[in-house]
């Protein structure tokens, strides 16, 4: 099986938008229900593309996979839940992303993983 990089694929020669192979969104603006990050799940064979601040305040998008969450105690003692994934724009290295300051997340379909695997 061979493996590559987003930045390697060709997205303009598509027919299609990446967009299009998103199958659910956080949040859900169609429902009137809160939508409450801490109660999604991640499983570690889906793609996931994040919209999320860091700790400076910085807007960044990334597409992550293999994901687990984990609990930490922050420089204040203070527990934060971490996704720790794979960055698939960080060439797959292992990143620590704070819950918290995740704003969106898509979920990708296995159209997505076709593509780049």
């Amino acid at each position: 099986m061979k493996s590559s990089y987003v930045q390697e694929f060709n997205f303009e020669a598509t027919t299609f938008k990446i967009t299009d192979l998103a199958k659910d969104k956080f949040p859900d603006y169609s429902s009137n229900v809160f939508n409450d990050i801490k109660k999604l799940s991640w499983e570690k064979d889906k793609f996931y593309e994040i919209n999320y601040t860091d700790r400076k305040g910085r807007f960044t998008q990334r597409i992550i996979t293999n994901c687990s969450t984990s609990t930490f105690e922050n420089e204040d003692e203070i527990e934060e839940t971490f996704i720790i994934a794979n960055c698939l724009l960080r060439k797959g290295d292992i990143r620590h992303f704070r819950l918290k300051n995740i704003i969106e997340r898509s979920t990708y379909t296995e159209d997505f993983e076709k593509l780049i695997v």
